[in-house]
């Protein structure tokens, strides 16, 4: 969670289910509430939430469709032709869909470039991952990949992602 700025207040993040719902719980006396919040999803994510308790608070809707995690594990990129171009860096965090990718060394990268990605888990198998993938975003030296294999979710990248290794 990240303090909210008015009242430095920690903004809890929730997660949209697939049908708009989130379930906001009020950390003062525990009572989940459902939300219906389709309606919100090209508009910001912060919502104030009272509670029936008094208790007020703010929250930030993510409406990813997978889990996404931080990490900090060293990677690197090879793209395919034209551009061949290569680069190191750290996978910054990790979903079952794709990643964000912090490259060492400015590039000349566009979105819809594709490429491979290369990193190891930090689980105790140290499973090396090479997936294939198409920059979605960018931001200076970040890159936004989506994986663009038909079977996004493999067996030791789930694991990864539901038990942390």
């Amino acid at each position: 969670m990240q303090p909210d700025s008015v009242n430095q207040q920690p903004i809890e993040k929730v997660f949209v289910n697939a049908e708009g719902q989130a379930t906001i719980v009020c950390a003062n006396c525990n009572t989940p509430k459902v939300f219906n919040v389709l309606h919100l999803l090209n508009r910001p994510h912060y919502l104030r939430v009272r509670c029936y308790c008094g208790n007020a608070f703010m929250v930030k809707l993510d409406f990813r469709q997978c889990y996404r995690k931080e990490t900090k594990l060293p990677g690197s990129f090879t793209m395919l032709p034209p551009s061949l171009e290569r680069g190191v860096g750290i996978v910054a965090d990790l979903s079952i869909t794709g990643l964000r990718f912090l490259a060492t060394a400015s590039h000349k990268l566009k979105i819809g470039q594709r490429g491979y990605i290369e990193f190891d888990l930090d689980n105790k198998k140290k499973t090396h991952i090479r997936k294939e993938f198409v920059i979605r975003k960018l931001k200076g030296n970040e890159l936004g990949l989506q994986f663009t294999e038909n079977e996004a979710f493999e067996k030791e990248l789930g694991f990864y992602m539901r038990f942390g290794g």
